[in-house]
């Protein structure tokens, strides 16, 4: 079942780094601001959350300073051929690298 975004809002805090912790807390604030959706603010945090976790607690956001460093947390996110005939996880996998490619 998917998480609900009050649930997902609950989550921020478990972010293991307080720097981190407000700055997804701040863009969750953008989200609002600009009118996203529920759902386009849910997925976002979601995925920012688990980014978050991802990077020792030593490791801000602002720390980030290499595409591989996203992209290994990404190749986490995509899943054996077994579960993912499709290939959906590697496609997104590679929209994101391609996106990233300016960053």
């Amino acid at each position: 079942m998917p998480a609900k975004l009050t649930t997902t809002i609950k989550n921020i805090d478990s972010i293991p780094n307080p720097t981190n912790t407000v700055i997804v807390k701040q863009f969750h604030q953008f989200m609002i601001d600009n009118c996203a959706s529920e759902r386009h603010q849910n997925n976002n945090l979601k995925a920012i959350i688990a980014f978050a976790k991802f990077l020792d607690s030593s490791i801000t956001f602002h720390d980030v300073q290499r595409k591989e460093q996203i992209l290994e947390f990404l190749n986490t996110k995509v899943k054996p051929l077994e579960e993912d005939p499709d290939k959906n996880g590697l496609l997104l996998g590679m929209i994101i690298s391609i996106e990233l490619s300016i960053f």
